[in-house]
């Protein structure tokens, strides 16, 4: 919670990256607005319940509502980043006027393809039997261009540090993803204005 303003952004992060991912956007944007940047569940500060069925991108909605609820927040501009951007989709179906306009960046609204629900399944095995240092190692060249691993080792680093989250919350975000609905027939349902990168 940052900054101050009469609008309020919301920024909610993408797998498996944790709130500290915005950090040069709040720094950028806290002197015209008030800045909501939470971890998720299984994420950074907040609970990671060993039990997979406690993650969905509904319960993450909810979750986020009732952050805003305890914060006294009623509308906000919702930024979601790739699984943040999964999740808009459930928060506009079951909160949708607590939003004022959205940013979809990296996302999408189609579910899992078969292909892609078989990548997560497996790399919750390998969470399970190995814990997340292979994906830790892995999933940054999949993140980050050719020229910024020659480049930039720092942003490599910073990268693999905002992974370092318990294997529950990997477990989780992944079930959660793999199982998300399809959400097309949203999108042009949307009522607020709307910026998709």
């Amino acid at each position: 919670d940052a900054g101050s303003g009469e609008k309020t952004i919301l920024l909610v992060h993408g797998f498996p990256l944790g709130c500290k991912l915005w950090e040069g956007q709040i720094e950028a944007l806290q002197d015209g607005y008030r800045i909501i940047a939470p971890d998720l569940r299984g994420y950074g500060g907040s609970d990671a319940p060993d039990d997979i069925e406690s993650y969905s991108l509904e319960l993450f909605a909810d979750d986020l509502v009732a952050l805003l609820d305890e914060l006294g927040i009623d509308k906000v501009v919702y930024v979601g980043l790739s699984m943040g951007g999964y999740l808009a989709f459930p928060f506009l179906r079951k909160h949708g006027d607590r939003v004022e306009a959205l940013v979809l960046a990296d996302s999408r609204a189609e579910a899992d393809p078969p292909e892609g629900v078989e990548k997560r399944s497996a790399q919750q095995e390998q969470v399970r039997t190995e814990g997340i240092g292979g994906l830790v190692e892995a999933l940054p060249k999949a993140l980050l261009s050719q020229t910024t691993w020659d480049q930039k080792p720092d942003v490599v680093e910073r990268a693999k540090a905002l992974m370092q989250h318990p294997d529950d919350g990997w477990l989780g975000s992944l079930q959660a993803m793999k199982t998300r609905p399809d959400s097309s027939d949203q999108l042009t349902a949307i009522g607020v204005p709307t910026l998709i990168m």
